[in-house]
């Protein structure tokens, strides 16, 4: 018993480890030169004319030279590609912005990866459209 306690002890520390030292995809309408996201969510409001957005993403440890960003569309609960987009790492920063245009409502998904194409994080979010 006393071998299993200090087994789920362990999990839980080194889990704690990887969770502070992992990187972060946020969504959110504007991002300030320091990398602090401002209206921050998870679901936006599609006007006539699309809705812009920013792709925050926030290195842990490591820094590649660039990542990617797959864009899925989700129909009926399955995956649609809808774009890739690439961005270079900046010297010095522990963070990047990509600011997108979106014109259709619906649920995505965005897949981040390193230039070696190892997965760094994903999250979804929804486009709802504005009220008539």
């Amino acid at each position: 018993m006393k071998l299993v306690s200090t087994f789920f002890l362990a999990i839980f520390l080194f889990a704690g480890v990887n969770v502070s030292l992992a990187q972060s995809l946020t969504f959110c309408k504007s991002v300030s030169n320091e990398g602090q996201p401002a209206g921050v969510a998870q679901e936006f409001t599609l006007s006539k004319g699309g809705v812009s957005l920013f792709f925050l993403f926030q290195f842990g440890t490591t820094k590649p030279a660039a990542i990617s960003y797959d864009v899925y569309k989700l129909d009926k609960g399955k995956e649609v590609f809808s774009s890739t987009l690439k961005q270079l790492m900046v010297p010095g920063k522990n963070w990047l912005a990509k600011e997108v245009t979106l014109y259709d409502a619906g649920a995505y998904r965005v897949y981040v990866y390193d230039d070696q194409d190892k997965l760094l994080a994903q999250l979804g979010f929804k486009l709802k459209p504005a009220a008539p």
